[in-house]
């Protein structure tokens, strides 16, 4: 149990009443669970007339269930310590001490949650919210957020965070999601997020399967007729269990994919107890839905899990997998040029499988659900509704980094892209965004005819930070074989070396991105030619991400656009075809980290080709250095995609670079 009298003092100090103030919520939003008659608030309780019953408030969180603490964290971490440590020292500072994945878990960071996007905006509710992970993404985006959990632990762990932030509108409530404590038709979006298997453990006395019904019923009357139920959970023939991986809640192997009446006979006798924690097939779970009334839904396939989700498709349709394949793997994979030969009829066959194979076996789905109307997509900022795409014309995919989630909006049937929204999650990435803006700006404003060559993204300022929205380009990826193409890219990239930035033009922006320093430092440090500092001293705006991913060509004028400018940096703008060359030909967008014999070999081969050579001699040229500076850049530039883990030994791969001839000649 909560030490009442800390969490008081503490209380106190956070100038917080101490009272039974149920967390900023009125009073009268509470019904009894078991006849939904409105409570009385009293001094320390909630009181229903009718049934007798009175519910206490505990530290301002109204408790419908009996349950204290059921949940520890290993080790020294105890539930009761992390309490104690968010109240005196803060509750990110009470994080630290903890496993770095299980801290990731609690506070929510480095997560994507897909149901930020669910629409309308109004009350959310995050049913066994745990520790709060999902509850603070879905503050930013909707009016009041509620927390509800069986454990009491959590909740005020919650309530620590939510005054410490000042988040007004988070109000946790202890409660059984079989019998809520809320009014008919009260929320816009309910989130069950890793519960639904979870729910037929509640109780032995009736089948696990009637428990999940009677849970998604009790969810479906807390709904609006328009709201939107977000649920995410394994997929019981994900893909991993027939690869022999232990299912998650049992920790047997092959248990989820096995008939339910053999399942059960395996577990009990392994476990020596019944089954229960149950999980469901796609076609199962919609099945499911449908019989308790939410009929309207918009499935997505998820890798690797809903945990951590990497990627996630739509799957109305095989447009999302398409694009997803054929625009986003196909640069770790090096598949791109083969699967865009083939022909038509082939490529088509191929995607329709692809994602008829997403739709049985994914490792988890997050399915929107709802009882009037399809499941609205959106992202909210000041005053209004930033929609992405319908869910009967379009498809979606998500790509989540540590920095960012970017949501392609795509045609469902084609995959052809037709808007891209980028989330920042981290705030790094929240800073770029703003950088990418500042600097897009700048150029249209200084050099017009650069300007055509660069992508124009609308930003807008949310709860998650600015976020860019962008309108799809005609054309395709560079194909870096392309000779012609490659010219006129070094053609802007010297247009970049014409600008003439200086700091009191965007000194926001070399206050937080000027690289200079750093290449100094890698100068320094690996024994480079001190002539180099000349040309570090020219500072411009440079790209800083020219992967031909980023590198769109108009298919009929072969017009170059660059994309991403969030990546800008400040620097020398030579580095620009540094950084084409390197992670085009020799970093190439594989998996990290890489065989440092491997990098080596293809800085050989880098040396040998011609083409190439020819576009470095140009570049040089425009720039006034001397020829016999191309391996020191190339040095330069290692060194600096080397802060990243790139290799398994940059230190030798370095001294081999600083021995390697590269000629001109």
């Amino acid at each position: 149990m909560i030490d009442v009298y800390k969490a008081n003092n503490y209380n106190k100090f956070m100038n917080i009443p101490v009272d039974s103030t149920i967390n900023n919520a009125a009073n009268n939003e509470f019904v009894c669970p078991s006849c939904k008659h409105r409570l009385e608030p009293g001094v320390d309780s909630l009181s229903c007339a009718q049934c007798g019953v009175s519910y206490p408030v505990n530290s301002g969180i109204p408790c419908f269930a009996g349950n204290t603490s059921a949940w520890s964290i290993p080790d020294k971490n105890s539930s009761g310590t992390i309490l104690d440590n968010a109240r005196l020292l803060g509750w990110e500072q009470s994080l630290k001490d903890m496993d770095p994945d299980r801290a990731d878990w609690i506070s929510g960071r480095k997560r994507f949650p897909l149901s930020i996007l669910c629409s309308p905006k109004g009350r959310a509710l995050d049913c066994g919210c745990g520790w709060g992970g999902l509850t603070f993404w879905l503050s930013r985006e909707f009016d009041d957020t509620y927390a509800l959990d069986t454990q009491i632990d959590g909740l005020h762990f919650i309530n620590i965070r939510a005054a410490q932030n000042k988040n007004k509108n988070v109000h946790a409530v202890q409660g059984s999601i079989l019998s809520m404590p809320f009014e008919d038709k009260f929320f816009d979006v309910v989130v069950l997020n890793g519960v639904l298997e979870w729910i037929g453990t509640i109780t032995d006395n009736e089948p696990p399967e009637t428990l999940q019904k009677k849970a998604l019923l009790e969810i479906k009357r807390v709904l609006k007729p328009d709201g939107t139920l977000c649920l995410a959970i394994e997929n019981r023939f994900g893909l991993q269990y027939f690869l022999g991986y232990n299912e998650e809640h049992t920790g047997l192997r092959f248990v989820s994919i096995l008939p339910r009446h053999v399942a059960r006979i395996y577990h009990r006798i392994i476990k020596k107890n019944e089954f229960r924690a149950i999980t469901h097939s796609r076609h199962a779970l919609l099945k499911l839905l449908d019989e308790c009334g939410l009929k309207q839904t918009l499935c997505f396939g998820v890798h690797p899990s809903y945990r951590n989700a990497r990627y996630l498709i739509s799957l109305h349709g095989p447009g999302a997998i398409h694009f997803l394949f054929a625009s986003i793997l196909s640069s770790s994979f090096n598949t791109a040029s083969w699967f865009s030969n083939l022909p038509d009829k082939i490529r088509t066959i191929s995607v329709t499988l692809m994602n008829l194979a997403a739709s049985f076996f994914s490792p988890s789905w997050i399915i929107m659900a709802s009882e009037s109307n399809p499941p609205l997509i959106g992202i909210r900022k000041a005053g209004s509704l930033i929609k992405l795409g319908d869910a009967r014309e379009t498809g979606m995919a998500v790509v989540v980094t540590v920095r960012n989630a970017g949501i392609f909006i795509v045609d469902r049937h084609s995959g052809k892209i037709r808007r891209k929204c980028s989330i920042p999650i981290s705030d790094r990435a929240r800073t770029k965004a703003g950088i990418s803006q500042i600097c897009v700006e700048y150029i249209r404003k200084n050099s017009p005819s650069l300007a055509g060559h660069c992508l124009y993204s609308n930003v807008y300022e949310t709860g998650h930070g600015p976020i860019t929205l962008t309108d799809a380009v005609p054309g395709r990826q560079l194909n870096i074989k392309k000779r012609h193409c490659v010219r006129s890219l070094v053609h802007i990239m010297g247009m970049f070396g014409e600008l003439n930035v200086k700091s009191e033009d965007m000194p926001s922006i070399f206050e937080k991105i000027d690289i200079r320093e750093n290449l100094a430092d890698i100068v320094r440090e690996n024994g480079l030619s001190p002539e180099l500092h000349s040309f570090l001293q020219k500072s411009q705006i440079i790209h800083g991400d020219l992967n031909s991913g980023n590198i769109i060509v108009y298919k009929e004028e072969d017009k170059i656009i660059l994309l991403d400018f969030e990546h800008a940096r400040i620097g020398p703008a030579v580095l620009n075809w540094y950084d084409f060359l390197l992670r085009n030909l020799v970093i190439n967008a594989r998996r990290h980290p890489m065989q440092g014999a491997v990098v080596i070999k293809r800085l050989e081969k880098l040396s040998r080709n011609a083409a190439y050579i020819d576009c470095t001699k140009a570049i040089l040229e425009k720039f006034g250095v001397p020829h016999d500076l191309h391996g020191q850049f190339i040095a330069l530039y290692i060194g600096w995609l080397f802060r990243d883990k790139i290799t398994n030994d940059p230190d030798k791969v370095m001294d081999d670079v600083k021995g390697m001839k590269f000629r001109l000649s």
